[in-house]
């Protein structure tokens, strides 16, 4: 009975989290901090949104932090490290979960920021 449920454990882990991939490593070329769009209510700031070559068909444009992210605090800081020094920089993002603030781009939810 234990094999199997770790047996279990293991496969739905690896079909929750088979969306999530690393990203190209390149320079993060613009960062947008919105005031409203994915705010939360109760809660300080909303959505960043991060250009950057993904190098993904899911989202080649770049990818978002989410004002609900965990950490979402440091993350940021992060992301502006990456940013103010364009140092080269690595990602892994949720290819299943897309923002929906733009109509004529796809950026994926951001999960990772990976300095080498």
């Amino acid at each position: 009975m234990k094999h199997l449920i770790f047996i279990l454990t293991l496969l739905f882990s690896s079909t929750v989290f088979s969306n999530v991939v690393y990203t190209n490593k390149g320079v993060v070329q613009k960062l947008y901090a919105y005031t409203h769009f994915g705010s939360v209510s109760g809660q300080e700031g909303a959505d960043v949104l991060v250009v950057f070559d993904t190098g993904l068909a899911e989202c080649p444009a770049g990818f978002f932090l989410s004002a609900s992210a965990p950490a979402k605090e440091t993350v940021t800081s992060f992301l502006l490290t990456a940013y103010m020094k364009q140092n080269e920089t690595r990602f892994r993002v949720a290819t299943n979960s897309i923002w929906n603030g733009s109509a004529s781009s796809k950026y994926c939810e951001l999960r990772t920021v990976i300095f080498e």
